[in-house]
């Protein structure tokens, strides 16, 4: 069994420090100390910090290539619908560029006149510019960026639908781009500036805007059509200018007494048929319906309704409601989220941290904050849409100490874009807020059909996403064309003018090709680059050409994507929505399991060690084959046992068992062999009295089976009967003085001396003092007399009993090695041996070799 000792002071404390060392390190402890710290009131302040007034100002391209893509002028109410939405106290202005730029409404802060100039001056929107110079719009807009912009948070929305374009000669507008890029979107994103972008073409520089938008977190989106515009304009605006949402299923909204205004913004499917608005009152308002709290306003295709002291409860929408709608109010009870990100990369994980504020201050109260269901909902758009629904907070449940709740999304695993929609329901009033996030990977690779410089027919491949923060000079495009055989062809690309890398491939044979590409570099910050882009697929039969980004030849892995798993795993799309939270439950199961086995270790090295065996243990476990001994020694029976026995009497001193010897051990100091002499002389004075219970037992008629010795001393499944016998002849042969059979016809002393030397062991430990100790001894001479009497007896009997029981074995296969005889032998053999013990030990060496000699 394993022995425990104390641990010394010093190892304690370095187990308990490496225990919490490892606890403060593993990714649980870790994650669970940032969100602690997050949820600071200091951080609570930093992360809900007062609300910025948005700074929005549009800027509108009126060249001539509008007339084809925007036919009906749809960026007339367009802009003056987002004129409407824009709330007072803002700041505002409108722009307009061809080959020069018009300040069309001046960049003032929002108010009634405002609106009214810029409504009226939407109206002069036209399509007759001869170049885009989208350069000079952006410096124009952001004329202030060397200022301070104070709590204006800036914002521009830029329209357009074609490419840099402000010369006929091409190297010219190359230099522009170059510019653009290189030059002036470094200074907006200094200053502060987002860019939100609007192409109202495909062929527009998707390339330029997108990477305008992204690199200053702005919005990008592409509007195939003008009847796409005014969602593609509602989409940016509330980027830069968020309001604060009421629920609305498309049939009903519910007003609380906290709502001072609202203002109902309702796309019809069904122009013809009017909206109708139904107060709780039961008073009905539309457009020709109206009193002095309502003002509305039809346009073309929508509905704007502002009420001011609206009644409070649930108002209903009679209409056929679009997308798009939404209600949005004046309210001292305000959900405020902390600002999101526009753009992340796939599989990027958001923080969701919002709050609800009464007349700005952050509501703590847990009487209020456990009446609230909180739900959020996560889609993903285009084709293959899903869905993802969050229980946030259910009512009844511990609320956040300060008001802020937390949660992060992780489900935004392929590219695309997701809406994010967030809903509290208090009982009493609702609230709503709604985020749309763009996934894109930071590069993409495009295949098209065209010619190179000389006229030759082929196919470009085209890696862009270069950001300003990457060094272009150590930056490289590797690409591994897998052709349908297997072969691999390996290129480099290259940098072409619009820090875009190209590389253009002849026509080549009928077949199934896949391309492999890695983008090698660093970052102006030092930081090194290694990005594997999604594969993409060509097929070519015939006439018919067909380019996929699914990978068409699975069987081959090329270099590229062997030389770096991790970042292939890393880039690579993930197929399964949950599994983001394996991969964290995963993480964090290891790091626990990690923490748990070196405490372990730690345990087994400084607290439990190997249990130390004390000599006398060992000693006591020690076997000794008496046997052995007495067949090999050359010297009589008792003087061969005495030998043994002074061998066992040193191990038996410090026994526990002797407490009454140790006593006068301590006090009197003898030699070692004293206290051995005195127990023998006191088991020598005890042995008659057990000699004569042993002889009033009676005696079993049945022959007793013979012992073996060796057997008893060894495995009893070892056991031959006829090896003890021709033992026990041997003995008797070689021995002269044999001891005498024991008038009970039990098995020889000897036997049972040599058999179980433990019993010789406890008869000198435990001595019954009490009784012996207060007679007187007897004649010694007497006694060895009568020892030696009864030795030869039990050998005389013991070679009869062996005799008859050979006989008996030439009669049968075999005897059972346990019989009735044998415990009554047993409690004999004990007795006899402290008779033996008494004669071996005692100092009686020369009287009691004569008197063997005289038996003899």
């Amino acid at each position: 069994m394993p022995q425990y000792r104390r641990l010394p002071k010093n190892r304690l404390s370095l187990l308990l420090w490496l225990a919490l060392l490892l606890g403060f390190t593993s990714p649980a402890y870790a994650q669970a100390t940032s969100e602690t710290a997050e949820s600071t009131p200091e951080a609570a302040v930093d992360a809900q910090a007062e609300d910025s007034v948005a700074d929005v100002r549009l800027l509108i391209d009126v060249s001539g290539s509008m007339k084809s893509n925007d036919p009906a002028n749809l960026r007339q109410p367009a802009i003056d619908l987002l004129v409407k939405l824009l709330p007072e106290g803002s700041k505002a202005g409108v722009w307009s560029f061809g080959r020069y730029v018009n300040m069309l409404v001046p960049h003032q802060v929002v108010g009634e006149d405002w609106k009214k100039t810029a409504s009226s001056k939407a109206g002069e929107i036209n399509s007759t510019g001869l170049f885009t110079n989208i350069g000079l719009a952006l410096e124009k807009a952001s004329y202030d960026h060397e200022q301070d912009p104070g709590n204006f948070d800036r914002h521009l929305i830029l329209l357009t639908d074609g490419m840099v374009d402000i010369a006929k000669d091409p190297d010219t507008n190359q230099l522009e781009w170059q510019r653009i890029t290189n030059d002036l979107l470094p200074r907006l994103q200094l200053a502060g500036y987002s860019i939100h972008t609007i192409a109202l073409s495909d062929k527009a520089d998707l390339g330029l805007l997108q990477q305008l938008s992204r690199e200053t977190d702005g919005h990008s989106t592409v509007a195939h059509s003008a009847d796409q515009l005014m969602q593609a304009f509602l989409q940016a605006f509330d980027k830069a200018a968020p309001a604060e949402q009421l629920p609305f299923d498309g049939e009903s909204f519910l007003v609380d007494s906290s709502v001072e205004e609202f203002t109902a913004l309702i796309f019809s499917a069904e122009p013809k048929q009017p909206t109708t608005l139904l107060a709780p009152d039961g008073s009905r308002y539309n457009a020709r319906r109206l009193d002095s709290s309502v003002n509305w306003f039809a346009g073309d295709g929508y509905d704007l309704v502002t009420v001011k002291h609206p009644f409070e409860g649930e108002w209903s929408v009679h209409a056929d409601v679009a997308e798009g709608s939404r209600i949005t109010v004046v309210s001292d009870l305000s959900l405020k989220v902390k600002p999101l990100p526009n753009n992340i990369n796939p599989g990027e994980m958001v923080d969701l941290s919002f709050s609800l504020r009464q007349e700005g201050s952050i509501i703590t109260d847990p009487a209020f904050l456990s009446l609230l269901d909180i739900n959020a909902q996560l889609t993903q758009q285009g084709e293959g849409r899903k869905q993802w629904n969050y229980k946030l907070y259910s009512a009844g449940a511990p609320t956040p100490e300060n008001g802020i709740f937390e949660r992060q999304l992780e489900d935004f695993a392929a590219q695309g874009q997701y809406v994010l929609r967030l809903e509290v329901d208090g009982k009493s009033f609702k609230r709503s807020f709604s985020h749309r996030f763009n996934s894109q990977a930071a590069f993409q690779a495009k295949l098209t059909e065209g010619e190179n410089d000389e006229d030759q027919q082929g196919y470009w491949l085209t890696v862009s996403g270069a950001t300003r923060a990457l060094n272009l000079d150590t930056t490289t495009v590797e690409v591994n064309l897998i052709e349908q055989d297997g072969n691999q062809r390996p290129f480099m690309m290259e940098l072409g003018s619009r820090n875009n890398w190209e590389l253009f491939l002849p026509t080549m044979a009928d077949g199934l090709y896949q391309f492999e590409m890695v983008v090698s570099g660093e970052y102006a910050t030092g930081e090194h680059l290694r990005y594997n882009l999604p594969p993409l697929s060509l097929v070519l039969d015939g006439d018919s050409l067909v380019i996929s980004d699914e990978p068409v030849i699975a069987d081959k892995q090329s270099p590229a994507a062997m030389d770096d798993d991790s970042e292939a795993v890393e880039t690579a799309p993930v197929s399964e929505e949950s599994s983001h939270n394996w991969l964290l439950y995963g993480l964090l199961a290891l790091g626990n399991l990690l923490v748990i086995a070196l405490i372990y270790i730690g345990y087994r090295v400084f607290i439990m060690e190997k249990p130390e065996v004390d000599d006398e243990e060992e000693d006591e476990d020690e076997f000794i084959d008496v046997n052995a001994v007495v067949d090999d020694s050359d010297l009589p029976v008792e003087e061969a046992i005495a030998e043994v026995k002074e061998t066992i009497a040193p191990k038996e001193e410090d026994t526990p068992q002797e407490d009454v010897e140790e006593k006068a051990t301590a006090e009197e100091e003898p030699p070692a062999e004293e206290p051995a002499a005195e127990a023998e002389e006191e088991t020598a004075a005890e042995a008659p009295e057990e000699e004569m219970a042993t002889q009033d037992a009676p005696v079993e008629e049945e022959a007793p089976e013979p012992v073996s010795l060796e057997n008893e001393m060894g495995d009893p499944d070892e056991a031959n009967v006829g090896d003890d016998v021709l033992a026990m002849d041997d003995m008797d042969d070689d021995e002269a003085e044999a001891p005498a059979e024991d008038e009970a016809g039990e098995p020889p002393i000897l036997d049972q001396a040599v058999e179980e030397p433990p019993v010789l062991n406890q008869a000198v430990e435990e001595p019954e003092a009490s009784d012996s100790e207060n007679k007187a001894a007897p004649n010694i001479d007497e006694e060895i007399d009568a020892l030696l009497e009864q030795s030869n007896q039990a050998s005389q009997e013991d070679e009869d009993w062996a005799a008859a029981l050979q006989d008996e074995l030439d009669g049968a296969d075999g005897i059972a090695s346990e019989s009735p005889a044998e415990e009554a032998a047993s409690d004999l053999s004990e007795s006899l041996d402290l008779a033996d013990e008494a004669v071996a030990e005692a100092d009686l060496g020369e009287l009691g070799g004569k008197k063997n000699a005289d038996q003899g």
